[in-house]
């Protein structure tokens, strides 16, 4: 099982109504403005996963866990697509891994060219126009909006700023700082980059 913190399970941890208690923990270590992290995101969700199924029936057994990094070298892009997803995983739960695909598919959005000359307001309202209304709704909006506004004068920061600092001491405490990176069972499993064939991934998965 994860270590990840308890108030995190319902929106990151994929299967987290149905896997096992024993299940295997993978953890998948990504940031939003990474395309190699995009890559990874998509075959798991799209390959990975829905093979496993194929192969046993079901994920019980294989917990998956979508762990923020946010890499400073990538702007402020990277921190402000990873409030906005921290603003969704406590307003919508459930719309965390469907908003975070649809922010992997629209990378090229925020990349440092596309970005340069926008204001972090600008940014916020950009990756909000690219959430359908059926998946949230103008009022869930709006209560995203109201956690991603700063909370006071100064550096108090906004209302996500605690999700921001847990999960950056999360990687940093275990010594990760590059993604894609996937960590098993508490170790890192440098064998699986976002180059390996999904194949290969469940071969490494079913042999741990």
């Amino acid at each position: 099982m994860t270590n990840i913190h308890p108030r995190y399970r319902a929106s990151h941890v994929f299967n987290h109504d149905t896997c096992s208690r024993d299940a295997m923990s993978i953890e998948i270590f990504l940031d939003y403005n990474c395309p190699y992290s995009g890559k990874m995101f998509k075959k798991i969700i799209e390959e990975v996963i829905p093979q496993l199924i194929k192969i046993d029936g079901n994920i019980k057994n294989y917990e998956f866990t979508f762990v923020n990094v946010i890499q400073p070298w990538h702007g402020i892009q990277s921190s402000i697509l990873h409030d906005v997803s921290f603003a969704i995983s406590r307003v919508i739960p459930k719309a965390f891994y469907p908003i975070s695909k649809i922010l992997f598919d629209n990378i090229e959005k925020f990349y440092d060219s596309e970005v340069i000359d926008k204001s972090r307001n600008e940014i916020v309202e950009e990756i909000l126009q690219l959430i359908p209304g059926e998946i949230i709704s103008s009022d869930g909006i709006k209560q995203i909006k109201d956690l991603l506004s700063l909370q006071g004068n100064g550096n108090i920061g906004n209302g996500v700023s605690i999700d921001n600092k847990y999960f950056t001491r999360y990687s940093r405490t275990l010594g990760i700082h590059m993604t894609p990176t996937v960590v098993v069972n508490g170790i890192i499993q440098s064998q699986i980059e976002s180059s390996t064939e999904s194949h290969k991934i469940i071969e490494i998965l079913k042999n741990l």
